[in-house]
């Protein structure tokens, strides 16, 4: 993502290594609904990416990323 133009500041490992799906997290609103059809074209040639729950308003980043098997 970082070769397409995403600030990928905070790179860590999920929580558990269950995700079979690759899911992506926004803030909620216009902006994120944008972000987040962007983020899944783009993962779309490596993974089969669908949306998560919405991150909070007050999160510190605009989208999260969890890679899973596709």
């Amino acid at each position: 993502l970082k070769e397409l133009g995403y600030d990928a500041s905070n790179p860590g490992n999920a929580s558990n290594s269950a995700f079979t799906q690759t899911e992506v997290r926004v803030k909620s609103g216009a902006d994120g609904a944008s972000l987040l059809q962007r983020l899944i074209l783009d993962l779309a040639p490596d993974y089969e990416a669908v949306q998560s729950t919405n991150l909070d308003d007050d999160s510190t980043y605009a989208a999260e990323v969890i890679l899973g098997e596709k």
